[in-house]
């Protein structure tokens, strides 16, 4: 089965691709600034906020990862209806 899943993601078109590469990468940057954030936040009040932004950083990378795995594949699906 996962054979199949990687030959078939090795296929996929230069478009898909390009969007499978790009939300990763900016999963990965949405996840590196809310863990400065996260790290990096003092012992105040502000602390609070900043928190709460590393936290929306976190979830934002959620709805990121679920857009990588979605797109390709309605891309692809555009692509190969198109052949």
């Amino acid at each position: 089965m996962l054979k199949k899943v990687l030959r078939r993601m090795s296929a996929m078109c230069d478009s898909a691709w390009f969007f499978y590469r790009r939300s990763f990468q900016l999963c990965i940057a949405l996840l590196a600034c809310g863990l400065l954030l996260a790290l990096g936040a003092p012992e105040s009040a502000a602390s609070y906020t900043l928190l709460h932004t590393a936290g929306a950083f976190f979830d934002t990378a959620e709805g990121v990862l679920l857009l990588a795995v979605l797109l390709p594949v309605i891309v692809e699906d555009r692509e190969t209806r198109r052949r």
